[in-house]
C-alpha cells in the first residue's frame, strides 16, 4: 500500500499535469520572479545547468539565451509540464524525474535553479542534498520558493471560519530554508524575503486559480460547498478587501547558495 506522503505526491504530479496546458496564461507572478532570478545568477562561462521543476520550461528557456554556450537541462515530475516544455523548448534537455532522487552523476552541473518549486517538497533537507550531490565544487544554487507567510489571508480566514482548526500544510519559513542548505552541505547560504500583495476579485476566484495552477492544498475534509464558499467569501472580506476585490499575500523567498 502507498505511504500517504506518495499518495500525497501523486496528487500534486496529476493536478500540476491537468494545469500544464493553461499555466503559462495564469503565471504572470511567476514569469516575473524567473526574470528577476535569470539577473541574479552570476556564472561565467558554465558548461552544463539544470532547472528543476521548470514547468512549461520559461524559466530553462532563458537560461538557454543566456547562457548560450551552456548544455542546459530542464527537469519536471509532471507528465503534463514535460510534454508543454517539449513543446517550447528552444535548445534544453527535458527530464522527468523526482526533485528528491534527481539521475544524474555526482558533480554533473555548474549551476542548479529553480523557480518557485521548492515549495512543493516535504522534505526540503533531502531534495537540496540532491542539488547538492549534483553540484560540481564551487558549483551555484540559485532559487526561489513561496513561503511561510503566502496567502496568510486565505489560512486566517479559514481557521476563522472552521469549527476546528484547518489542517493545512504551511509553507517553509525563511529560517527553515537558511536551515536546509546548510544541512545539505551547502556554504555562503544566503537567504532574503520579500511580500508581494497580489489582489483577486474575490475569495472564490483565489481558489479558482489556485486550483487552475495545480496549486490547491486544501485539505480534503474541509467542506467546500456552497454556504461554506459563502462564509469565506465574507470572513475573507470582512478582513482582507480594497478597492480591488480582495487582498493576497505572497512571500517570496530568494535563495543562493554555494557547494
Amino acid at each position: 500500500m502507498a505511504s500517504i506522503l506518495e499518495r500525497i505526491d501523486s496528487k500534486i504530479r496529476r493536478a500540476f499535469s491537468k494545469a500544464a496546458g493553461d499555466y503559462d496564461l495564469l503565471t504572470s507572478l511567476h514569469k516575473e520572479i524567473a526574470r528577476e532570478l535569470v539577473l541574479k545568477i552570476k556564472l561565467e562561462n558554465p558548461q552544463e545547468i539544470l532547472d528543476v521543476g521548470m514547468g512549461t520550461g520559461y524559466l530553462t528557456n532563458k537560461l538557454v539565451h543566456l547562457f548560450p554556450e551552456a548544455k542546459v537541462t530542464g527537469l519536471d515530475f509532471a507528465q503534463g509540464m514535460i510534454e508543454e516544455a517539449k513543446k517550447n523548448s528552444e535548445g534544453f534537455t527535458v527530464v522527468e524525474a523526482d526533485t528528491c532522487q534527481l539521475p544524474f552523476k555526482a558533480e554533473t552541473f555548474d549551476c542548479v535553479t529553480s523557480n518557485l518549486a521548492y515549495q512543493w517538497i516535504e522534505d526540503l533537507s533531502k531534495a537540496f542534498t540532491e542539488a547538492f550531490r549534483v553540484l560540481k565544487a564551487d558549483g551555484l544554487f540559485c532559487f526561489t520558493l513561496f513561503g511561510h507567510d503566502t496567502l496568510k489571508e486565505l489560512f486566517i480566514s479559514l481557521n476563522n471560519i472552521c469549527d476546528r482548526p484547518a489542517q493545512l500544510r504551511r509553507l517553509a519559513s525563511q529560517d527553515q530554508v537558511q536551515e536546509a542548505l546548510r544541512k545539505a552541505g551547502f556554504k555562503d547560504v544566503k537567504v532574503s524575503v520579500e511580500h508581494i500583495q497580489v489582489h483577486f476579485a474575490c475569495a472564490t476566484e483565489l481558489l479558482k486559480w489556485l486550483k487552475a495552477i495545480g496549486a490547491n492544498r486544501l485539505a480534503e475534509e474541509i467542506p467546500v460547498g456552497k454556504d461554506w464558499l459563502k462564509k469565506l467569501e465574507q470572513e475573507y472580506r470582512k478582513n482582507y478587501s480594497d478597492s480591488f476585490g480582495i487582498s493576497s499575500t505572497f512571500q517570496i523567498i530568494w535563495a543562493e547558495a554555494v557547494k
